[in-house]
């Protein structure tokens, strides 16, 4: 499974829910780190293919 830090404007992702964390793409309001870019970069994930895995995937784990 490949892992992607995102951050929410304002706050960070973790803990929050999946329908938040889906508002927040929504409203256009996340931050991508420099970090999961390079990720995304080496791994051949466009914004688009995330910004989509995050409306359709699940939430496999989470750190609180």
């Amino acid at each position: 499974m490949r892992e992607i830090e995102l951050i929410h404007k304002g706050r960070e992702g973790v803990g929050q829910s999946k329908e938040e964390i889906i508002g927040s793409v929504n409203r256009d309001s996340i931050i991508i780190s420099h970090h999961a870019r390079v990720r995304m970069f080496e791994r051949n994930i466009s914004t688009d293919d995330l910004l989509s895995m995050i409306k359709v995937g699940e939430i496999i784990e989470s750190y609180r």
